[in-house]
């Protein structure tokens, strides 16, 4: 099926693109001079590019042609799932009707909350103690095949000034970070054997950046930590951190006190999404994965923002809605 699939799909694309290319070329074309054919093709501009010679390239070849046909059967395929959750998620917003196969009323409320299973929050440095000089090699792939790298590097692109992360974990926002943005950087987490890591890696990447920090300590703490110093920051940020805290309203509510006026959170997180089909699963799925991340994985992210007060500058969210990016402002006039 793929080979006819392929083979057909990828004729039609060549006629195609010589038509295209045929009916493009200016009216008023004219082939230079002085130049021998031969030359002129070792001569090619850099920006040329032929969409006809790479569907030939396509067509010619078996392999490309399967590839070609399994990545458009599979972008249909996920397409088609997209489509019928999306459909399925708004029909009963739309008619008014109570929605049978998920847990809210027709204008989106929760009806049942006490159904939601949410792991009661609790001291997680145990589970990442453990996990420590392991997580890197269990974590990579899923970050790679997920996009989870690329929204790292979105991440760092707002850290400048005098820099905090909470719950720096592993390290591995570090790859994205550029020195010449920050003035100072503090890295904080409750688990020493995932700081042990950071602060190795930091070492290896940026020897001559000094004015660095590594503190051993929990978010719900951070007032207290620092309490006598007083220090204050122009960037707090977090990734996968709010799942993570015993009161993450807590840890979002010192992060706020510990920014200078105008400052800026910035928080990569994942919780609940846009389709309660996948919110069961991911319930379904809390205690498991918490036992073996340490995460609650299910929690509803938008409302602790909002519940936070902090102003919303940008919000983005993947994968169906279950990751948050957050670009949070601090008020000028907060005390």
């Amino acid at each position: 099926m793929f080979r006819i699939f392929g083979r057909s799909g990828a004729s039609f694309a060549v006629r195609f693109g010589q038509f295209w290319a045929l009916n493009a070329r200016p009216r008023n074309f004219v082939q230079p001079r002085g130049f021998a054919t031969s030359q002129m093709l070792r001569q090619k501009p850099k920006s040329s590019f032929s969409v006809s010679q790479l569907l030939k390239d396509i067509n010619s070849d078996p392999k490309k042609r399967k590839i070609l046909a399994i990545s458009l059967f599979t972008l249909y395929f996920l397409s088609g799932i997209a489509g019928f959750r999306y459909l399925s998620d708004t029909k009963y917003k739309a008619t008014g009707d109570e929605n049978p196969y998920k847990k809210v009323d027709s204008e989106g409320n929760i009806i049942d909350a006490a159904e939601i299973k949410v792991i009661e929050g609790h001291d997680t440095t145990p589970v990442y103690n453990r996990l420590a000089r392991e997580y890197d090699d269990k974590i990579w792939l899923e970050e790679i095949t997920s996009y989870i790298w690329y929204m790292r590097r979105k991440l760092m692109k707002y850290v400048k000034g005098d820099a905090l992360e909470v719950s720096c974990g592993t390290g591995r926002n570090l790859k994205y970070l550029n020195p010449k943005k920050v003035s100072s950087i503090t890295f904080l987490d409750s688990s020493l054997p995932m700081l042990e890591v950071t602060q190795e890696k930091f070492a290896q990447k940026f020897a001559n950046f000094e004015n660095v920090q590594f503190v051993q300590g929990r978010a719900e703490n951070l007032v207290d930590l620092t309490a006598k110093s007083h220090q204050k920051f122009d960037t707090v940020y977090e990734s996968f951190g709010l799942c993570s805290h015993e009161d993450p309203n807590k840890a979002l509510d010192n992060m706020k006190k510990l920014v200078r006026p105008g400052g800026r959170i910035v928080l990569l997180e994942h919780g609940r999404g846009y389709f309660e089909s996948m919110n069961e699963r991911m319930d379904r799925q809390a205690a498991s994965r918490a036992e073996e991340w340490g995460c609650r994985w299910n929690l509803d992210i938008g409302k602790i923002v909002a519940d936070s007060g902090l102003e919303v500058e940008k919000e983005t969210r993947f994968h169906f809605g279950t990751i948050f990016f957050y670009v949070l402002k601090v008020p000028k006039d907060l005390k």
